[in-house]
């Protein structure tokens, strides 16, 4: 990330059976979810808005804009890396998203287990560095699902 000059990373775009685009986004040291515009290609547009730019965290699920509603429920699992199960991390999120006119900006939906999070951050609280040396990182790489 430091050679990209950016503070996250981004899973190609996703579409679910609905239409909906999505996401996944990681950023290791807390920072800003947003990926570089040129990291997305041709989709970036739909994922840098207002409402996502100043959001901080270390993991987030990210609907592209849109401009209908969606009421969205994500539960965040990581692998252990020696047992092989996945663990939730944090709590089962629900969340419902208004419709937006048509006269107005279509919005993007967020969700993580740390946004913004006073206290706890990072993947089960360990800072980064914490992280590598844990049972959550197997062969340098962390496998998260979200349900």
């Amino acid at each position: 990330l430091e050679h990209e000059m950016s503070t996250c990373t981004s899973s190609p775009e996703f579409v679910t059976s609905g239409g909906n685009r999505y996401i996944l986004t990681y950023s290791p040291h807390f920072g800003s979810l947003v990926p570089r515009v040129d990291a997305l290609a041709d989709c970036a547009g739909d994922y840098a808005h207002s409402e996502t730019e100043d959001v901080r965290g270390t993991f987030a699920l990210i609907r592209s804009a849109q401009h209908h509603g969606v009421t969205l429920e994500a539960k965040f699992f990581v692998k252990n890396g020696c047992s092989g199960s996945f663990v939730q991390w944090g709590d089962t999120e629900r969340k419902a998203f208004p419709n937006v006119s048509y006269d107005e900006r279509a919005s993007c939906c967020i969700m993580g287990p740390d946004l913004e999070a006073e206290g706890s951050q990072g993947v089960f609280g360990l800072s980064f560095e914490e992280l590598l040396q844990s049972a959550w990182v197997q062969d340098v790489a962390i496998t998260v699902k979200v349900l």
